[in-house]
Parts: C-alpha cells; structure tokens; sequence
C-alpha cells in the first residue's frame, strides 16, 4: 500500500508539473519553436503509468514473500 501510496504521490505531481508546462514555448534548434499543449487524456495516461511501474515494482518483491514459509519470513527480519 505504502509504495502505491508513494507512486500516486509520484503521478500527481508529474500531472502538476504538466500543467505547470501547459503552454511553455519550446525552441528545438533544428526546426521552428511549439508550445507545448496539455489535454485531460495525456495526464490520465501519464498517471496510469505511474500506478503501472509501482504495481509492476512490486509484483516481484510480492511473488517472493507469498512464496516464503511463515517461519523464514521471520527469520529474515
């Protein structure tokens, strides 16, 4: 719970800093300058791939603690 808990922190202020950067000119030096433009879908994905690499993080970490015996697992503490 506590590194989904993190992760979610994680989303929302990569989604803050997203709309921070709404409308921020951008020059490239090989082409023209862009604005960079923000939409509700870009930040529902962007957040949803946060949430993704937290439960992808923890799915190993997870596997192994449901694979040990009560007794190892207290012995590793």
């Amino acid at each position: 719970i506590e590194s989904l808990a993190l992760t979610g922190a994680a989303g929302v202020l990569g989604m803050l800093i997203g709309l921070a950067a709404d409308g921020v000119p951008v020059r490239v030096p090989i082409a023209a300058a862009f604005k960079v433009e923000v939409d509700p879908v870009s930040l529902a994905i962007g957040f949803g791939a946060a949430l993704l690499m937290g439960v992808l993080g923890l799915a190993w970490p997870i596997w192994r603690a449901l694979r040990l015996a009560a007794v190892d697992a207290l012995r590793a503490v």
